[in-house]
């Protein structure tokens, strides 16, 4: 108990980043798992792999800003006019980011164009909620963001709940998270104005831009690279083995994902820690980072062993015995989830001690890797071409950003002595 105690005080805030990751990804499960069970497969399908398209296309538009953002504040930069210029910047690209997905999709015969722009818009949304909490975990402030989320997401669970019982279409049901999204908008607004900052008063200031750009655009290429080679499976194996084979894949790389919120508790304060030691010291402290790792692989330990020992009964709970095939795919994914919990902790500390590029470029060359091994064993071997293809890539990108890493901390730059 007392080693446990050591740990896990050194993670004071992660009970909000849990209760925030666990509480949207969770919602989001629910939904995937409520189609699952009033769709046909090819249907749920074709809304998880329009999920996924925007999913990729969201990360590109996102340009690295609320990774930036919570950087910066937790540096101490005053982000009064940072986050009007970043809000700007998201609100242009909208008009740009909408018409990719409705374009991509209109190209197949009988496809509901209208599902495809509300599910565009419902990640579009998630990318702002990111800013938001960056904004609120750079100033860690972070149980507010957990109220605030908490008030958005509880009117949309009764919103959700509502229109199931009254039997109405997809479309309309998934219109309920941008509802959710735009109260989440309301309450940033308002804890803003309290602090004295008034969102949309300043004039676009080009410079401003110009100079957020030229930092967050490298974190935004690592995010992206990480969204195509997380996405890129279900795309191809959409076009070679179809839509019922995604279904398969899509419900145990759900769950395989929603494991990863334990990563995120721990990473996103760390991050903000981390960024605040460097800003200061110029370094980082060799026993926090020890500790945090330890932590992670303790919980990496116990995830994988939980999916390789009940994929089967996960799948029987959340999905039904009728995608059973699925208990297969996520026993042989769970093995990626300690390249997943590593390559994410390096990041986190290449991003803190501003390099980052080398994040920019490692998770790009998994990208590239990723899905030349995608088209190559998904043709020859199907869904266990995605599930090889996956573990491999996770493992990759941490290798080379450990390399990095290694190179820093032999060059005295990386730890505090």
């Amino acid at each position: 108990m007392k080693l446990f105690n050591k740990y896990f005080s050194k993670f004071g805030n992660s009970i909000y980043i849990l209760f925030n990751s666990v509480l949207d990804r969770g919602i989001f499960f629910i939904l995937y798992v409520f189609l699952a069970h009033s769709v046909s497969k090819t249907e749920y399908g074709f809304i998880i792999t329009v999920f996924a398209f925007t999913n990729i296309l969201q990360g590109i538009f996102d340009l690295g800003l609320p990774f930036y953002i919570q950087r910066e504040i937790a540096g101490g930069t005053n982000f009064s006019a940072q986050i009007n210029s970043i809000l700007y910047i998201k609100l242009i690209s909208l008009f740009l980011y909408v018409p990719v997905p409705i374009i991509y999709f209109a190209l197949s015969s009988d496809v509901n164009i209208i599902l495809v722009i509300i599910i565009s818009i419902i990640n579009f949304c998630w990318g702002i909620s990111a800013i938001f909490n960056a904004v609120f975990y750079g100033s860690n402030t972070y149980k507010e963001s957990s109220i605030y989320l908490l008030i958005s997401r509880t009117i949309l669970i009764i919103t959700f709940l509502i229109l199931i019982f009254t039997n109405t279409s997809t479309e309309i049901l998934l219109l309920s998270f941008v509802l959710s999204f735009l109260v989440q908008l309301k309450f940033f607004k308002t804890h803003l104005k309290n602090r004295g900052m008034i969102l949309f008063k300043d004039k676009i200031k080009i410079s401003l831009i110009s100079k957020e750009l030229k930092s967050s655009i490298p974190m935004g290429l690592g995010v992206i690279f990480v969204l195509i080679y997380d996405r890129a499976d279900i795309l191809i194996l959409q076009k070679v083995s179809g839509l019922e084979i995604v279904a398969f894949y899509a419900v145990a790389y759900s769950l395989y994902r929603s494991m990863q919120v334990f990563i995120t508790m721990v990473l996103i304060p760390k991050y903000t820690a981390f960024s605040k030691s460097f800003s200061s010291e110029r370094a980082l402290n060799r026993n926090e980072v020890i500790h945090t790792l330890l932590f992670l692989i303790a919980v990496g330990c116990i995830i994988i062993t939980i999916l390789n020992i009940f994929p089967n009964i996960l799948i029987r709970i959340f999905y039904t015995s009728s995608y059973l095939p699925s208990g297969r795919i996520l026993k042989y994914l769970a093995w990626g989830f300690g390249g997943v919990l590593l390559n994410n902790y390096t990041g986190v500390i290449l991003n803190s001690i501003r390099k980052e590029k080398i994040p920019a470029v490692s998770t790009g060359i998994g990208a590239f890797i990723n899905v030349i091994l995608n088209i190559i064993l998904i043709l020859k071997m199907g869904v266990w071409g995605a599930v090889i293809t996956t573990v491999i890539t996770e493992y990759f990108v941490f290798i080379l950003q450990l390399s990095m890493l290694l190179y820093y901390k032999k060059k005295n730059i990386l730890f505090l002595n």
